[in-house]
C-alpha cells in the first residue's frame, strides 16, 4: 500500500504508553508523522525520536495565553 500525501499531527503530554501504538497505527499510510509535545516529563520525546518522526516541543498554551501571543516552539528533530 502506498502512503497517502498527508501529515498526521499528534499532540502529546506524557504519552509514553500510548504514543508507540498511535505511531504504529498511522505509519503505513501517512506520508509524514509529526509530534507537537507539551514538554513531557516521561519518555514521550525519546519514543518519538526512536520512531524517526518530526517533533517540536512547546508548553501547553491555554486560550488566554494564545490571545496574548505567547507562543514558541523548540524543534527537537
Amino acid at each position: 500500500m502506498s502512503k497517502l500525501p498527508i501529515t498526521v499531527i499528534i499532540l502529546t503530554l506524557n504519552e509514553e504508553f500510548n504514543l508507540p501504538d498511535a505511531i504504529e497505527n498511522v505509519k503505513n499510510w501517512a506520508e509524514e508523522i509529526f509530534i507537537v509535545d507539551s514538554c513531557s516529563t516521561d519518555r514521550t520525546v525519546d519514543i518519538a525520536l526512536e520512531h524517526g518522526v518530526g517533533i517540536v516541543q512547546r508548553p501547553f498554551i491555554n486560550i488566554g495565553e494564545k490571545s496574548e501571543g505567547h507562543v514558541f516552539c523548540q524543534k527537537i528533530a
